[in-house]
């Protein structure tokens, strides 16, 4: 097999990480297999890019110089991630240089007593200097498992020395971005600037970073929330185990009840529910028969020659039907609502499809379901009979059946519930679309991303909960 040399590249550091032994044990082979891994020379040292598809940058040169071994590649990969679970470009709107030292500082510290052996430790050590401040709260004191006390440099204070026995005594107190931050300031910003010393991760403040934008990613949340799922929770850190917590918060307790609140909204603004501005019934002039009795003979009157001849007199009354238009409430066009049954959508189907048969029955609209071909359910049938389904997507068949009613019974309004999934609709049918002035409506029960298909067409998408 051939590849690209940034393939190669890829599969380089992907196999790399997967050298590392624990790396099995952070479920880091899902997280390779959903993001892509490259190397660059615009990046310092790594951050995460939101994608479609997601990826994670590397620094080309930092990875040369400074993951020379697969354990410190690993230790670099964990800090990024760690940046991105505890989301402190986001959290942190107005953070410097300060902030930037402090959040790296409780990483480091963390990681270093996840994985105590030299191998993994040295990644740290060798990146900042013990003899420097700022830097050496970045690393490991020399020692700092050993049981006599540590060797400190001369010039260390004695809040610099909480700080570091907060960070790295065995086991470790709970430390605070609070604690360091106040270190920081009483040494001046001054001489953190002048410092030599290498921080890790995204810290572009322009933007907030990159790690912003993949924190509100949903795609990229769910990946890392699968993967962090097994992670070991011995953290030693309370707060750093709290974070990855809310990160992977658990899901509402009634998430079908919130689904059902977001289905309520959405179908109000496409008028299924809101009588005031969608009447299920309009004003109509309808053509109709009249019965009208006279004494003048009307040759309308087919029963006349029956009536004489049975009672032997001509009838008084002549009785006939004329053609009329008169105004009545008849049904207006209902709102056509189209449910996505393809096979990525095949766990949600059963309680998606039991929703909407309840809206069927009341008459508030049309239920229809679509794969790649459109089929129609008979009414008070959508949970009993089949349903054609070819597995597959395609929005198209969607808008064909629509066009596919005359002018006059077209719905104003259309509904479609889906994963996203769908495809780019054919530019025609959404210029006949049009044409007929209907709107879409789209209730979107997959990541946000996918919305890019339809959203260019679309009155309103609605990021729909979680049914699961």
């Amino acid at each position: 097999m051939n590849f690209t040399l940034t393939e190669k590249t890829a599969l380089d550091v992907k196999s790399r990480i997967m050298n590392v032994l624990p790396a099995s044990t952070y479920h880091m082979d899902r997280f390779l297999r959903l993001v892509d891994v490259t190397l660059s020379d615009e990046c310092a040292t790594a951050c995460i890019e939101s994608g479609p598809p997601p990826r994670m940058v590397l620094g080309k040169k930092f990875v040369a110089t400074n993951c020379r071994t697969d354990e410190h590649l690993f230790m670099l990969v964990l800090h990024e991630l760690y940046h991105v679970i505890l989301g402190h470009n986001l959290h942190f709107k107005d953070f410097g240089i300060a902030e930037n030292i402090a959040f790296d500082a409780v990483i480091n510290s963390t990681l270093c007593h996840s994985f105590r052996d030299p191998v993994y430790v040295g990644f740290f050590e060798k990146t900042n200097s013990w003899k420097d401040f700022p830097g050496r709260l970045l690393r490991p004191p020399v020692g700092w498992l050993a049981d006599k006390p540590w060797t400190l440099p001369e010039d260390v204070s004695t809040p610099e020395k909480r700080v570091l026995d907060l960070l790295y005594r065995n086991p470790p107190d709970t430390v605070t971005y609070s604690d360091i931050l106040k270190l920081l300031e009483s040494n001046g910003i001054e001489s953190l600037s002048r410092g030599d010393y290498v921080l890790l991760g995204d810290h572009d403040k322009r933007n907030n970073g990159q790690d912003a934008d993949v924190v509100r990613n949903p795609l990229v949340k769910e990946i890392l929330v699968d993967v962090t799922a097994g992670w070991d929770q011995s953290d030693k850190f309370q707060g750093l185990t709290d974070a990855i917590k809310r990160f992977r918060a658990p899901k509402p307790k009634q998430p079908r009840m919130e689904f059902l609140k977001a289905l309520r909204k959405l179908m109000s603004k496409a008028g299924i529910l809101d009588a005031r501005s969608y009447k299920h019934l309009e004003r109509k002039k309808v053509a109709c028969k009249i019965e009208q009795n006279t004494v003048i003979p009307d040759p309308r009157d087919r029963t006349a020659p029956a009536r004489k001849a049975l009672f032997g007199r001509t009838p008084v009354l002549y009785r006939s039907q004329v053609k009329s238009s008169q105004p009545r409430w008849e049904p207006a066009n209902k709102s056509h609502v189209y449910v996505d049954i393809s096979g990525s959508m095949f766990e949600d189907l059963p309680w998606l499809l039991s929703a909407m048969d309840v809206l069927e029955r009341k008459e508030l609209c049309s239920i229809f379901v679509f794969s790649t071909a459109v089929d129609c359910p008979k009414r008070g049938r959508l949970l009993k009979d089949a349903l054609q389904n070819t597995g597959g997507t395609d929005i198209n068949c969607v808008f064909e059946h629509l066009l596919s009613f005359p002018k006059t019974k077209t719905p104003r309004r259309i509904v479609v519930l889906t994963d996203g999934y769908t495809g780019v609709p054919d530019k025609d049918l959404v210029n006949k679309f049009r044409d007929r002035r209907c709107e879409l409506f789209v209730g979107l029960l997959g990541p946000e991303q996918f919305k890019i298909c339809l959203e260019p067409y679309s009155k309103l998408i609605m990021a729909m909960p979680t049914l699961q």
